[in-house]
């Protein structure tokens, strides 16, 4: 993590290591990575994934992204986004998107802190705590905020909340 790899660099572990054919690739602008890196590995390459929680997905697809990483918070609507967007049903990957767009917003504003929070909502964890951000606790309105938002995508949900 925090090390990028240029996509000459991937291609090059996809033609020389015999066990890597596929790859996780969430380093921006990740379409433009995506795209390179299919080019320059050739078939030794059977998937690229890309992470972010799904949050570029949307941009993704179009250039062959062989699925998606996210984290565990929400992997139910991510499946639903990835599925409308299997049946070529754009309108349908959009509103998911659409929903999913200001959870993205409030998990760049509290990096870490929010896919437990949301786990702790949704009845996962009794705790939210993170030891690696103790002082970054969420005040009122961003719980009022994660609330109004998870509203929202809860009918997209398959378990809790």
């Amino acid at each position: 993590m925090g090390t990028e790899l240029s996509p000459s660099i991937l291609a090059r572990l996809v033609r020389e290591i015999e066990n890597v054919q596929y790859i996780k690739e969430e380093t921006l602008p990740t379409t433009h990575k995506l795209s390179q890196v299919q080019e320059l590995a050739g078939a030794q390459l059977k998937g690229v994934f890309g992470g972010a929680g799904g949050r570029y997905l949307l941009l993704e697809y179009p250039r062959g992204v062989a699925g998606n990483m996210p984290g565990c918070h929400v992997t139910d609507v991510v499946v639903k986004l990835w599925n409308a967007l299997e049946a070529g049903d754009w309108a349908k990957a959009k509103e998911i998107y659409g929903r999913m767009a200001p959870l993205f917003a409030i998990e760049v504003e509290y990096p870490g802190i929010i896919y437990k929070e949301v786990l702790k909502k949704r009845g996962v964890i009794r705790c939210a705590y993170a030891r690696n951000m103790p002082s970054q606790l969420l005040d009122e309105q961003d719980q009022q905020a994660l609330d109004d938002i998870l509203a929202d995508l809860t009918p997209l949900f398959s378990w809790g909340v």
